[in-house]
C-alpha cells in the first residue's frame, strides 16, 4: 500500500506508514454484486472528505533552491521522529563555518511569518545557515531579523504550509505557560517563571532542570518563547509588542560578518577554535585585544565553553608559561591597565602582578597591586579575594627575603605595612617576630609574639620562637629593672603606641603618666580645647596640662593599654616623661634604693 502522505510503499495490511507513521487508509473487502446507488454516493462523499482532510494536513514538499546550491552531503535526510501534533512544521537548522565545517545543528519549529528562532550565542563564527524540513531538501537561509541587544535571532524560511503555522505572541506573565518539546511526544510541561532577566526584546530565565530538549513555550495556542537544548542553560520569552513583530530584516552574510569580527564573543570564539599558534606571546596579545571589543551578550547567554572564564583560563595558561620561561616582560607589556580594566578579571590582574614580581622588587610590585585594586576594582565596588590572597603572599615573600638578606630596617617597615594590611594573619606576625629578633630587638619581638594566638599548623614555629623570647621569670609575670642607687630618680625607656621610644622617670608620687609636648607632636596627638585640662605642680609652679589617651605604653616586657597621660614639659628634664601611678598600679612594685633594683610583678587582670 502506498502512503498518500509521503509516498512510502508499505506491506499489505499495515495500519501505519513505515516512513512517517501516518495512519494508512483501511482496505475494505470485496462485495458480491453491484453497489446500491446510495452506497455508491456515500463512498464518493467519504472519499471527498478524506481528500479534503489530507489537503489541509499534508504540507507540500519545500522546493530546494539555494544561491549557490547545496552539496550532496548536506542533503542527508534527518532521522525520522514522531512529530508533536502542535508543531507540524519542523526541521533541522544547520550552521556552517569556515571550510564548510558544521558548527551547530538543532531542531526548530517555524511560526507564522515563516520565521524560526535561534540563539545568538550559537551563531558566532558562522558563514552559512540552512534549514531542512522533514522529508525535504535543505534550503539556504538568506535573511533574518535581529535587533542589537537581543539574545535570539529570527530567521526567515519558506515553510510551504502557512495555514498550519503557529502565531508569535508576546509572553504575558499573568497567563499559564506551557513548554512543548519540538520532537518528543507527550503532554506539555507547565512552567513557572520567577525573576526573569530583561535582554533586548526578551525575558530570560534559567531553564527548568527537567527541560533538556529544544522546545517552545506556548500561551493560548501561540508561540511565546523557546529553549534550545543543551548546552544552552537559558530560556527565552518574546516580550516585544505583538503589533510590531520581530525587528527589521538583515542579510545573513552581513549578519555573520558583523558578529564574527566586530564583537567580543565572535572574536574570542574564532581565536579559541583556531587552536592558537606557535608563538604564545602573539596569542596572548591577540586574546587581550578581544577585550577592546564590545560584548553583545550577557554572560548567562554565552555558551559555557565560550564565556570569559574560558578565555581567561587560556590566557592564564599562556602567561604562566611565559613567566616560567623568563619572558615576564612580555606579560607585563600585554596585560596592561587597559586590558585589566576592560576585562575586569582578577586572574589577569594577578598574572600581571606576578610577572612584575619576577624582578624581586617587592615594594614596586606591591605598589602596582595596590594601584590595580584601588583604581580598577575598588572604583567599581569590587574587592576580589584573589588579589587579597596575592597581596598576603607577596608580603610574606618580601619578609622572608629580608630575613634571608639581613636588611632589617626595611624589614621593620615592610612588617608594619603587612601588619596593617593583614592584622590578623598569624604567619605575618611570626615573620615580624623573626625580623625583630634578627634586629636584636627582643622587646619588640615579644610584643609582636604576644599580640596573637597561633593555629596548630604554625605551632612548631611559634614554640621555637617562644623558647627564644621568654624565660620562666617572665612567664610568671615578673620583671626586674636595675638603676643607679646614687641617683635620686629611676630612669627607664618605654615605647609609646608601639613605635615611639620615650625616656621616663618612675615617679610613685605622680598620679598620672606625663609626656613632653614634643612627644605629643611626634605622635600626631591633637591638642585643643576639646581635651580636658588639669592643674599640675612642677618646679616652676602650677601649670595646666592637656589630658590625652595613649594606645599603649610598653616597659621592657609589659604593656599597659588605653592609658591616660598629661602633656606637660618638666622644667629640669624637658625630654623626660613620668611613669605615674595610673601605669604602676597595673603592677606590684618593689623598690630597693640601696641596691638599685626595681621589681614589677603583673597584677591579675
Amino acid at each position: 500500500m502506498i502512503c498518500p502522505r509521503c509516498q512510502t510503499s508499505n506491506a499489505e495490511g499495515a495500519v501505519y506508514c513505515a516512513g512517517c507513521r501516518w495512519p494508512l487508509p483501511k482496505r475494505t473487502g470485496s462485495r458480491k454484486g453491484p453497489l446500491s446507488p446510495f452506497l455508491f454516493m456515500a463512498a464518493g462523499a467519504a472519499a471527498l472528505i478524506v481528500l479534503y482532510v489530507l489537503y489541509r494536513l499534508i504540507a507540500p514538499a519545500t522546493q530546494a533552491h539555494t544561491a549557490r546550491g547545496v552539496e550532496t552531503a548536506r542533503s542527508k535526510q534527518p532521522a525520522k521522529a514522531t512529530e508533536s501534533s502542535l508543531l507540524p512544521n519542523l526541521g533541522e537548522v544547520i550552521l556552517y563555518g569556515t571550510a564548510d565545517r558544521e558548527i551547530f545543528r538543532t531542531t526548530s519549529a517555524i511560526f507564522r511569518g515563516g520565521r524560526l528562532a535561534l540563539p545568538l550565542a550559537a551563531l558566532f563564527g558562522g558563514k552559512e545557515l540552512t534549514f531542512q524540513a522533514d522529508r525535504s531538501e535543505p534550503v539556504r537561509i538568506m535573511a533574518g531579523t535581529w535587533a542589537l541587544g537581543d539574545p535570539v535571532v529570527f530567521w526567515i524560511v519558506d515553510s510551504g504550509n502557512p495555514s498550519a503555522l503557529l502565531d508569535l505572541a508576546e509572553w504575558r506573565p499573568s497567563l499559564p505557560l506551557d513548554w512543548h518539546a519540538v520532537r518528543a511526544p507527550g503532554p506539555p510541561l507547565r512552567v513557572e517563571v520567577t525573576s526573569p532577566r530583561r535582554a533586548g526584546s526578551f525575558a530570560c530565565f534559567p531553564k527548568p532542570t527537567e527541560v533538556r530538549l529544544p522546545g517552545v513555550f506556548v500561551q493560548e495556542g501561540a508561540v511565546v518563547g523557546w529553549t534550545f537544548g543543551d548546552p544552552f542553560d537559558q530560556a527565552y520569552l518574546w516580550s516585544g509588542a505583538p503589533s510590531a513583530g520581530p525587528p527589521p530584516d538583515i542579510r545573513a552574510d552581513h549578519f555573520f560578518s558583523a558578529i564574527s569580527s566586530n564583537y567580543r564573543e565572535g572574536y574570542f570564539r574564532r581565536l579559541l577554535e583556531s587552536g592558537g599558534g606557535t608563538n604564545p606571546s602573539a596569542e596572548l596579545e591577540a586574546l587581550a585585544k578581544g577585550f577592546r571589543l564590545a560584548p553583545l551578550l550577557a554572560p548567562e547567554d554565552i555558551l559555557p565553553n565560550h564565556r570569559q572564564a574560558a578565555v581567561v583560563a587560556r590566557m592564564d595558561s599562556i602567561a604562566s608559561g611565559l613567566i616560567t620561561s623568563g619572558r615576564a616582560d612580555e606579560v607585563i607589556r600585554i596585560l596592561d591597565d587597559q586590558t585589566i580594566r576592560e576585562s575586569l578579571d582578577p586572574v589577569l590582574a594577578r598574572d600581571a602582578v606576578l610577572a612584575l614580581a619576577e624582578s624581586r622588587d617587592y615594594n614596586k610590585t606591591l605598589r602596582r597591586l595596590e594601584t590595580i585594586e584601588r583604581d580598577i576594582f575598588a572604583v567599581r565596588g569590587l574587592a576580589p579575594a584573589e588579589l587579597g590572597e596575592l597581596k598576603s603572599r607577596l608580603y610574606k615573600d618580601w619578609l622572608r627575603k629580608i630575613i634571608e638578606k639581613g636588611d632589617y630596617y626595611s624589614g621593620a617597615v615592610a612588617f608594619e605595612e603587612a601588619s596593617r594590611a593583614f592584622p590578623d594573619d598569624p604567619e605575618v606576625r611570626l615573620l615580624g617576630v623573626e625580623i625583630a629578633i634578627a634586629d636584636n630587638d627582643p622587646v619588640r619581638a615579644r610584643e609582636i609574639f604576644k599580640s596573637r594566638d597561633y593555629p596548630p599548623a604554625l605551632k612548631e614555629w611559634a614554640d621555637r620562637l617562644k623558647a627564644q623570647l621568654f624565660d620562666p621569670q617572665e612567664e610568671a609575670g615578673e620583671m626586674t629593672i636595675q638603676f643607679d642607687p646614687g641617683k635620686g630618680h629611676i630612669p627607664v625607656e618605654a615605647v609609646i603606641n608601639g613605635s615611639f621610644r620615650q625616656k621616663f622617670m618612675v615617679d610613685t608620687g605622680a598620679s598620672f603618666v606625663c609626656i613632653p609636648s614634643a612627644t605629643a607632636e611626634a605622635l600626631k596627638i591633637k591638642l585643643d580645647d576639646s581635651n580636658p585640662a588639669r592643674a599640675v605642680a612642677t618646679a616652676d609652679g602650677v601649670t595646666f596640662a592637656y589630658e590625652v589617651t595613649l594606645e599603649s605604653i610598653r616597659l621592657d616586657k609589659f604593656t599597659v593599654e588605653n592609658i591616660k597621660a598629661l602633656v606637660v614639659d618638666m622644667p629640669l628634664n624637658p625630654e623626660y616623661g613620668l611613669l605615674g601611678l595610673n601605669f604602676l598600679d597595673a603592677f606590684s612594685v618593689e623598690i630597693d634604693k640601696q641596691k638599685g633594683i626595681l621589681k614589677l610583678k603583673k597584677r591579675p587582670t
